[in-house]
């Protein structure tokens, strides 16, 4: 019945919405420095930048499995769960990526 309807099982995406009340004068904001950077270019430099966090371990998910004991497994290493950092950023003119990889990224 619910491949019939369309319905599978599926998990969860984490998502957050921010309901900033300047965020269309921000991206306005945004527009003038990528036409800054158009007009003076190696002068005016915009990076988008993001960040993750990486764990050495797998985390734990839901999934369709075959109906019975078994159970899928998420296995681990004998190593502990470390993280890695990564920040990175996006030249807005020339596509380039520069990015920063460590166990700690700071000042």
């Amino acid at each position: 019945m619910l491949r019939r309807l369309g319905i599978a099982y599926k998990r969860a995406r984490l998502y957050i919405h921010s309901p900033d009340p300047h965020y269309f004068e921000k991206l306005a904001d945004v527009e003038s420095v990528k036409g800054e950077a158009k007009a003076n270019p190696g002068k005016v430099i915009v990076l988008f930048v993001d960040q993750v966090t990486v764990y050495l371990q797998p985390t734990l998910a839901c999934a369709y499995e075959e109906r019975g004991r078994h159970q899928g497994l998420a296995r681990l290493s004998t190593h502990t769960s470390t993280q890695t950092r990564v920040v990175a950023g996006l030249d807005c003119l020339t596509a380039q990526v520069v990015y920063l990889r460590g166990t700690y990224v700071g000042e």
